[in-house]
Formats: C-alpha cells, structure tokens, sequence
C-alpha cells in the first residue's frame, strides 16, 4: 500500500500547489482517492473478496502459531529464563570483586552449561510438536489454501488486465491497469 499512496500523495501536493479553484480542489481530491482505491485493488468486488479471505487466512495461521506457542510455552519459557540469566549476571557482577575473575568465569561457564541444556530442552519440544501429525495438517491446510487463493487472486488480476490493455489501451502500458503488469508478467 505505501507504494500505491506515496507516489500519489507525492503528486497531489505537487498538483495542489497549482490550483486555482476550489473545484479543481475537488476534483484533485477526487482523482486521488479514485487512483488509490483503483490501485490498491479496492474497487474490484472480485479482487477484494480474494484478499479478503487472503488476510483471513493469514490470520488464521497467525492464530494458530499463536496457539502453538501457547501450548508449548517456549516464548514464556524463553522470556523467564532470559529475565533469571539477567538477575544472576547482575547479581555477581555486583558481589564479585574484580580480583575474582577465575570464579566468574566458572560461573559463566556453568551458566552456558545450564543455557545450553534449556536450549536443547526447548528445541526437542518444539521438533516434536512441529513433527505431530495434527500440526503438519494443519499447515498443509492453510498453505492449500493460501496458494488457491494466491492463484486465484493472479487469475483475476491477469485476467483484468489483459482484458483492459487489449481492450482499450493499446499494450500492457497503455492499459488502464498497467500498474498491474509487475504482477502479471
């Protein structure tokens, strides 16, 4: 969208400096919201209806990373033990004098040691819901859909398209879309 809206904001300002009357205004206003909604795919039911359910889908999948990250509460895991390695760093670098190195250093070593092994905890976790049956299914689901959507959502722009560059604008330029010949071709 912000490739659609600056370039035409870009040049209403640039009109606006122009204007003599408040009717050509108007009419600037008009045409820009027309050339937004025009490119942003918006004024084609068919096409809006695709990218409705495209964003439907995308957050569906959302939802359900979401879900998954729930039950398995590795970002919660993930956030406790990345708060209790900064109160224990904290906490001996505030009690060990510099003169005490070596033990430090034992005790980041130790700490990595600890760190490695929830890491290790995680990623098992996470390998095994990942490789379950219902999770795969679930994905495998949601990309089918997606990439349906995805194909249909190209058909009817291509379609559109070609039907107006063949139809009344002499060449994929000269269209009256050709701001969709990137999609396309």
């Amino acid at each position: 969208m912000f490739e659609v809206i600056e370039p035409h904001w870009n040049d209403l300002i640039q009109s606006l400096k122009k204007v003599k009357t408040v009717d050509d205004v108007l009419r600037m206003h008009n045409e820009f919201q027309a050339a937004l909604l025009k490119e942003c795919l918006l004024t084609n039911s068919t096409l809006l209806r695709i990218l409705t359910k495209l964003i439907s889908t995308c957050l569906q999948f959302s939802d359900q990373m979401e879900k998954f990250f729930q039950k398995t509460n590795i970002h919660e895991e993930f956030t406790n033990a990345a708060t209790e390695e900064r109160i224990k760093r904290v906490n001996i670098d505030k009690r060990i004098p510099h003169k005490k190195q070596t033990s430090a250093k034992i005790t980041t070593h130790q700490q990595r040691e600890i760190r490695k092994q929830r890491i290790q905890t995680q990623t098992t976790k996470m390998r095994k819901e990942i490789t379950s049956q219902a999770y795969r299914k679930m994905i495998a689901k949601l990309c089918h859909v997606f990439d349906s959507l995805l194909a249909d959502l190209m058909t009817q722009i291509a379609k559109d398209h070609y039907s107006t560059s063949m139809g009344g604008g002499g060449g994929s330029c000269g269209g009256k879309n050709h701001y969709l010949s990137n999609l396309v071709t």
